[in-house]
This record gives structure tokens, C-alpha cells and sequence, in this order.
């Protein structure tokens, strides 16, 4: 079993391959936030004036 006391396990560096697979999930879900949005943005009823 580990016995690492708690805070060496919390400051284990993030490997490349790590970096790499967040910043492409958070890139695919902005892309997909703001696909959402400009989806919203037209379909929303217009109100008559």
C-alpha cells in the first residue's frame, strides 16, 4: 500500500499526455457551448412589436 503522507500524492506533476486530453476536452466543449448558443440564439421566438 502507499504510505505517501496526503500532500506529495496532491502535488504529483501532470504528464503531457494528461495536459493534452483536458485541454482537447475543454476545447470540444466550448466549441459545443457555443454551437449550443448560436442554436439558441435563432430558434428563440421572436416577440411581434
Amino acid at each position: 500500500m502507499d504510505q505517501r503522507p496526503t500532500f506529495q500524492v496532491l502535488l504529483e506533476v501532470i504528464t503531457n499526455v494528461q495536459l493534452a486530453i483536458f485541454e482537447n476536452m475543454l476545447g470540444v466543449s466550448l466549441f459545443l457551448f457555443v454551437v449550443l448558443y448560436h442554436y439558441m440564439a435563432i430558434n428563440i421566438p421572436k416577440k411581434p412589436e
